[in-house]
């Protein structure tokens, strides 16, 4: 059967992505470790650069490997859907046939079956493409670009152009991802900067009604007190946010000069 055959090959796909992942995911935590271990100078910089360089020769392959497991995971999820919608429509006609000759019953049950045995595989592809972040996505293409400069002098124009060519169109997709969520970020920090525009003026009128007898001392200063909390916590939240926009914005830009420069 094609779909049973459709859906081995994208079972097959899925594992060696997920694997791949969960190689340059042991890899990235294993680098941060290292950072740590140098700044609390439990091992030299001599040593963690040793140890750091094995590991970004392990991501060489990896990397190499997950740029081509995304394609090969893509096409399987085009067949698998296309497997899907063919389910779906014979479903459909089974059902409009009901009561005829044609496919009723037990082999209704089996289309039914199938078409949800498609949609979890679907899920599951889904899932593994979505399970990366912004910063696990650029953490895989800088390591790579830098890691393909510095083996630069045994590679071919055309190799180098090819990985390059590879790269671009990669980050590209990082850098359309990220307009997306930074565009919802920059909306959240406005939303932040009006809430605590609000809580300042209600600091304001609180110090007002305070002034005027509304208030007695203790009122004034248990209401100033929650206020004054709300602004720290938003003050805060919209710091963090801001400086991880900082932060992956720097990251783009700091692969798209590597690819402009190499």
């Amino acid at each position: 059967m094609i779909a049973e055959e459709v859906r081995r090959n994208a079972r097959a796909a899925l594992n060696e992505f997920v694997n791949c992942i969960r190689e340059i995911e042991d890899i990235r935590s294993e680098l941060a470790r290292l950072e740590s271990l140098i700044r609390t100078r439990e091992i030299s910089e001599k040593v963690a650069d040793s140890l750091s360089e094995e590991q970004k020769k392990k991501l060489l392959r990896l990397a190499e490997s997950f740029f081509s497991l995304r394609y090969k995971l893509d096409d399987a999820r085009a067949r698998v859907f296309l497997e899907l919608e063919k389910a779906r429509v014979t479903l459909e006609r089974t059902r409009m046939k009901a009561g005829s000759s044609a496919m009723t019953g037990y082999g209704a049950s089996e289309v039914s079956s199938e078409i949800s045995r498609l949609e979890k595989l679907l899920d599951e592809i889904n899932r593994a493409n979505e399970s990366l972040d912004i910063d696990a996505k650029l953490f895989i293409v800088k390591n790579y670009i830098s890691a393909v400069i510095a083996e630069n002098v045994s590679m071919t124009q055309e190799e180098m152009g090819g990985r390059r060519k590879v790269c671009s169109a990669f980050l590209d997709g990082v850098f359309k991802e990220w307009s997306q969520k930074k565009d919802e970020m920059l909306k959240q920090i406005s939303d932040f900067d009006s809430s605590i525009s609000e809580l300042r003026s209600a600091v304001k009128e609180n110090w007002i009604r305070y002034t005027v007898g509304e208030y007695d001392k203790k009122t004034y200063e248990v209401k100033r007190d929650e206020i004054e909390g709300k602004i720290s916590s938003i003050e805060k939240q919209s710091s963090n946010l801001k400086a991880y926009v900082e932060e992956v914005d720097s990251k783009i830009s700091e692969c798209l000069r590597l690819l402009r420069e190499n």
